[in-house]
């Protein structure tokens, strides 16, 4: 709930507010898994204020619903992404002319999503005023800060399961970088794009490619990369029993699969990181919710936290990573709630719906 400030501020203006946000991919046809309506609750017991809730995005059920709104009350409307032109370009102006109808300010505060040239992010802030709420502001303003005072080495750990999102902002990553660490589940698309056996590990067969490109540029720019050499395997995570450390030069074979890196991988690591300076972390190493497969990301966590370097996380689940350690947020530099944004945002400095705002300078 990062957003909170921004939207006690608007209904204490007695503004009328229309929450948009979006959950899942639900690719623009409605998913009863995927409906906002729990968060009409969760969202009311944090604010103490009545919330109401429209069981459609846009259209007359959505009019009706604004048109019923008194000042400094709060309407939360059904996830966005339950309409195709929330997401895909060709629908786009329908759906951002639909959105325009619903207010008369957009306030964009979902530094998260600023990457995505989505209707609910870029196209609508064409169409209307538009600013940046405060947790936006405080996004921009601390990667900023930092990023114009990198001191070098920078190295940056990348880990998670998003493989596809991340690993096309890796190469433009690596005009910033002196050295990288790939763990989570995109480890074992690199693994698999040099040649090793990973049973049933996660991989994504269309990044391979790209894999192979990342590893040799690496190589033509002297950048070290740094893959797991042992990993955490199981052939089934509701079974402790199953889990087990290998080699990864040994192979994994199927049923088993990798699920975290492993102990030497996270001691070498470590020894690594000590020659860093800034040091950027995005994504977990292992599916940390699961026991037996968290070690590696909590193990990361609370020696960032020690680190002399400076410390930048980006990406909920990372900082969920810290808050499911205990670990006093304090102990980094800064916790970014973005995560492909927070990584497109250190190459470009900026971004598609940062860019799209009245008051993005």
């Amino acid at each position: 709930m990062l957003s909170l400030p921004t939207i006690k501020f608007l209904i204490e203006k007695k503004a009328k507010l229309i929450i948009l946000t979006h959950l899942g991919r639900p690719k623009g046809q409605p998913d009863p898994d995927l409906t906002l309506a729990p968060l009409q609750k969760i969202l009311s017991q944090a604010l103490n204020l009545p919330i109401s809730f429209c069981k459609s995005t846009v259209g007359e059920q959505a009019l009706n619903a604004v048109n019923q709104l008194m000042p400094g009350q709060i309407l939360l409307l059904e996830n966005t992404r339950f309409n195709l032109g929330e997401t895909d370009p060709q629908n786009h102006p329908h759906f951002t002319k639909q959105l325009q109808q619903l207010g008369d300010i957009f306030v964009n505060d979902a530094f998260a999503s600023a990457h995505r040239s989505h209707a609910s992010v870029t196209e609508i802030a064409k169409l209307m005023p538009s600013v940046m709420g405060f947790l936006m502001e405080k996004e921009i303003k601390a990667l900023s800060s930092i990023l114009s005072d990198i001191t070098p080495p920078f190295y940056a750990i990348i880990g998670g399961a998003k493989i596809a999102s991340k690993i096309s902002v890796l190469s433009a990553l690596l005009h910033k970088i002196h050295a990288l660490f790939i763990g989570g589940g995109m480890a074992f698309t690199f693994l698999r794009a040099l040649g090793y056996s990973i049973g049933d590990s996660i991989f994504d067969e269309k990044s391979l490619e790209k894999a192979k490109e990342i590893i040799q540029e690496c190589k033509q720019k002297s950048i070290k990369l740094f893959l797991p050499i042992d990993a955490v395997i199981t052939s089934s995570l509701e079974d402790l029993s199953t889990f087990k450390f290998i080699d990864l030069q040994e192979g994994i074979k199927p049923p088993f699969k990798g699920v975290d890196i492993g102990p030497k991988t996270s001691t070498y690591w470590q020894q690594q990181l000590d020659k860093a300076s800034t040091i950027f972390w995005n994504g977990p190493l292992g599916i940390f919710e699961t026991p037996g497969a968290a070690h590696g990301t909590l193990n990361l966590a609370l020696y960032l936290s020690t680190s002399k370097a400076k410390t930048l996380i980006g990406g909920g689940d990372s900082i969920a990573a810290i808050k499911t350690s205990g670990i006093d947020s304090k102990k980094f530099d800064h916790l970014s709630t973005g995560g492909g944004a927070t990584l497109e945002y250190i190459e470009f400095e900026t971004l598609p719906g940062i860019d799209a705002l009245d008051n993005r300078e």
